[in-house]
């Protein structure tokens, strides 16, 4: 029997609610398994590789074991960057203690310089995670490429800013959310907004080398 009207739409939003709780508890598992030091970061890749099969349309793969595969496959890799952001947002956190705010021009002055670099930072790191399971790069461009994009799509960025605080601002205000949707939440949207992005990228640069070579013929 096919579902239509409100049938439909509820099934629907209770299977992707499901989705999200499934993938946020292998999540906060996973996390724990790498002693949450070394599991954070590939756990948290794991989830957003299954999230963009997801948003891309792919619907029909087993979630735990390939949970599991990307999990075991960018273990050390994804650590090695991460301990490189961990470093980067130390650093920052240090120096935003180190100048406080205060009446000497020179402290304002650079602490609004950090707090604009900790922005920022925190912005990149909101694009680092959908890139990373989308493109096979050097090491070195798993960096560089979200601080471009956080450049060059400011629209995305601001979306992604304000749907962030949004969703904060319904995980405190419903207890037990955080615990069964926090996480897989913010993987969704921001992989959502910033694939898609992606997608209409890819899509005009196709379209473009299709033109180039259609004047060229």
């Amino acid at each position: 029997m096919q579902l239509t009207g409100w049938a439909r739409t509820f099934y629907s939003v209770s299977d992707w609610l499901m989705r999200l709780a499934y993938v946020n508890i292998l999540w906060i598992v996973f996390t724990m398994v790498g002693l949450v030091i070394f599991g954070f970061f590939p756990a948290t890749t794991a989830m957003f590789a299954i999230i963009r099969k997801w948003v891309m349309g792919e619907q029909e793969f087993p979630v735990f074991k390939t949970f599991w595969k990307y999990y075991k496959s960018e273990f050390k890799k994804v650590n090695l960057l991460g301990l490189v952001l961990v470093v980067i947002g130390s650093i920052l956190y240090i120096d935003l203690q180190i100048f406080p705010s205060g009446d000497n021009l020179l402290f304002l002055v650079v602490r609004v310089g950090l707090i604009i670099l900790s922005i920022f930072f925190l912005v990149m790191l909101m694009y680092f995670f959908p890139v990373y399971v989308h493109f096979d790069f050097p090491f070195s461009q798993y960096l560089k490429y979200p601080i471009m994009m956080s450049i060059i799509a400011p629209l995305q960025t601001v979306l992604l800013l304000v749907s962030t605080y949004l969703i904060y601002l319904i995980m405190v205000s419903i207890p037990g959310l955080i615990l069964f949707f926090g996480v897989s939440t913010f993987s969704f949207v921001w992989s959502w907004i910033i694939l898609n992005f992606i997608k209409k990228v890819e899509q005009k640069n196709q379209n473009n080398q299709k033109n180039l070579s259609n004047t060229g013929g």
